[in-house]
Parts: C-alpha cells; sequence; structure tokens
C-alpha cells in the first residue's frame, strides 16, 4: 500500500502549470537529463536532445517530468517529452522575482545545476521570457515560454550580393545578382522554413543545398522567381516553387 505524508510539494521541476494547451514533442535523451532542464537538439537533431552547455545554443524547450517516476530524470536513450510552448515549472538557481528576464544557468560551478534557470544574465542563455512568479535559490518558479519564438530563423532578411552561402540563420535571402552566381545552403534545423527570392536579376541564380530531395540544385532566373523550402529529416524539400528551375 502506497504511504503519503502530510506536506506533500504542490509541484516539481518539469510538471506542468496548468491545463492550457501545451506543445510538447518526444525525443531521445543524449545522455541522463534531469526533469525541468533546459535541452537543445543533440547529434541527431531530429531525434536526440540533450542538455544546454553554451550561451550560443538556441532553447530548445525544457523535459517535463515523467509523474510514474518519484525522483530522477531520463536515462540516456530513454524517451523525453520536451515543452516547445507552455507554462513549466523550473528550478532556479538564484533568487528570482516574479517578473525578471529568465535565463538558462550554463556557467554554474556545480556542473550538475547547468541547464537549470536563472536572472543572472553574464555568461548566459536567454529565454527571452520571463519568470512567472518569484522563488528563492533551489526552488521552482514558473517559466511561459514559446521556444520556437528564439529561432532566429523564424525572421529576418538577408540580402545577398555577392556569391556564397545563404544565411540559415534568417528566414528569408534576397538576392541580387550581377552575372550568373552560385549558392550554397547548408543543413537547417528540423521544421525549418527558408525562402529564397530573386530580387534583383544580373544573371541566373543557382543555389545547391547541402541536402536538397529529388533534385540537386535550385535556379532563380527572373525577378520574382522565388521558392519556399522546408528541412525535414536531414533534407530540404521544397514546399513551393514560384519560377525556379530544378534540376
Amino acid at each position: 500500500m502506497s504511504e503519503y505524508g502530510y506536506d506533500m510539494s504542490a509541484a516539481s521541476a518539469g510538471d506542468l502549470v496548468d491545463t492550457r494547451p501545451h506543445l510538447i514533442e518526444s525525443y531521445a535523451a543524449e545522455s541522463s537529463i534531469d526533469f525541468g532542464k533546459a535541452v537543445v537538439p543533440g547529434t541527431d537533431p531530429t531525434k536526440q536532445v540533450e542538455v544546454v552547455n553554451s550561451a550560443t545554443d538556441k532553447f530548445w524547450g525544457v523535459t517535463v517530468r515523467d509523474i510514474a517516476k518519484m525522483t530522477g530524470g531520463f536515462a540516456d536513450e530513454e524517451s523525453v517529452p520536451v515543452l516547445r510552448a507552455g507554462m513549466i515549472y523550473v528550478t532556479v538557481t538564484h533568487d528570482v522575482t516574479m517578473g525578471d528576464m529568465a535565463y538558462v544557468d550554463v556557467t554554474n560551478s556545480d556542473s550538475t545545476k547547468r541547464g537549470y534557470f536563472t536572472n543572472v544574465a553574464t555568461g548566459n542563455l536567454a529565454t527571452g521570457r520571463y519568470f512567472m512568479s518569484s522563488a528563492s535559490s533551489g526552488d521552482i518558479a514558473k517559466l511561459e515560454f514559446d521556444a520556437r519564438d528564439n529561432l532566429a530563423y523564424e525572421a529576418g532578411v538577408d540580402a545577398i550580393t555577392a556569391a556564397g552561402s545563404l544565411d540559415t540563420d534568417v528566414k528569408t535571402s534576397e538576392i541580387t545578382t550581377t552575372g550568373a552566381t552560385a549558392y550554397t545552403l547548408a543543413d537547417g534545423q528540423e521544421g525549418q522554413e527558408k525562402i529564397i527570392v530573386l530580387k534583383v536579376d544580373g544573371g541566373d541564380a543557382t543555389v545547391t543545398p547541402s541536402h536538397l530531395a529529388g533534385y540537386t540544385t535550385i535556379t532563380l532566373n527572373d525577378v520574382g522567381d522565388s521558392c519556399l523550402l522546408k528541412f525535414v529529416g536531414g533534407t530540404w524539400y521544397v514546399v513551393a516553387n514560384n519560377g525556379c528551375t530544378l534540376a
């Protein structure tokens, strides 16, 4: 028979705060990960996540607690639910006040606390959101976020005027050519979209992605030629094509 104490915790790190809609995706743990820790895509970004360890990482989400487990976290290669958007309880490594900007702690001298959260900006990774409750160091606070807001490729325009690589950190590349010009496009992040547009036609613009489903190159021939790509399973797919030549 199970026994319960009189002073049970109201919540634990990694618990969802309420019943609002949440976006949760499933990945495999790349090494062990505690509940309520910030994660980034792992070696295989389509399948794995690992704990954030650098201020230059792109915040991907927070691990959700498995209610079937009383303590601990997720073992290496175990399935991990990751909250991408919603409100969750997280452990803080410094005293925080409701309204403080939230950062992922990647500088803590105690390596076991890296991936928890703090209001200290120096050297740490910004989530772009604020704590929704106050808490003392070592306790839990509410954090509401949408990790998709923090991906640079969701917005921005890259004005291209010379041969080279198209920037995967902005959503749209507007190309100006002064002759036939070649470009490359590196692999993106899972689910990322990329728009390529020929803005000024001084010659054909030929783009060669690292991986392109069904084709090798995309050539923009005239002003207004454009295409929409989506990166899925390690490959760029052409979702929409307006006048481009695919070969």
